[in-house]
């Protein structure tokens, strides 16, 4: 067994509780385009893959002033850069479609890593991972994840539904 180890970026919500950290099926409650920045590590069973990781970047806003006196993007690019210098590596960015949860995301971009490595392609892959809801109900699950916040997403969306 192998493990996979890939960088993500998100903006669903943040759930912590026992065991790994996760992400929800909503936006982060700080605003749609605020993103959380980390690590994972998918063990590679041959047939089956696993989340076995998750590393949130931490972020903490200043209190007085409301600004990030930490962001979670510092130590996202800098470990980024320095595998893309080091390892002399590209990076690929993975974003996953409808009915994916989070850790469908991770694992898919976990296959498709290791399908480039078995390639001879030896790739940094980062996850964009979207608040998609994971679920496949006919109709309903695809209108809910193209939902955006805001008219003008809903604009952009509609002629790519409709």
């Amino acid at each position: 067994m192998t493990d996979i180890d890939l960088f993500y970026l998100t903006n669903r919500n943040l759930i912590s509780g026992a065991g790994n950290p996760t992400f929800g099926n909503s936006f982060n409650p700080d605003a749609s385009a605020g993103l959380r920045y980390g690590r994972a590590t998918v063990s590679d069973g041959g047939a089956s893959l696993k989340v076995r990781t998750v590393t949130v970047y931490e972020e903490r806003k200043d209190p007085q002033t409301g600004s990030f006196a930490v962001k979670g993007s510092t130590p996202f690019l800098t470990n980024v850069y320095r595998q893309m210098m080091d390892g002399q590596r590209d990076t690929v960015m993975f974003v996953h479609g409808f009915n994916t949860t989070f850790e469908d995301a991770l694992i898919a971009g976990a296959r498709l890593k290791r399908g480039l490595t078995r390639r001879g392609v030896d790739v940094n892959l980062v996850v964009f991972t979207w608040p998609s809801d994971g679920e496949a109900l006919p109709f309903v699950s695809y209108f809910r994840d193209r939902e955006e916040p805001g008219p003008r997403a809903r604009r952009l969306a509609a002629p790519l539904c409709g």
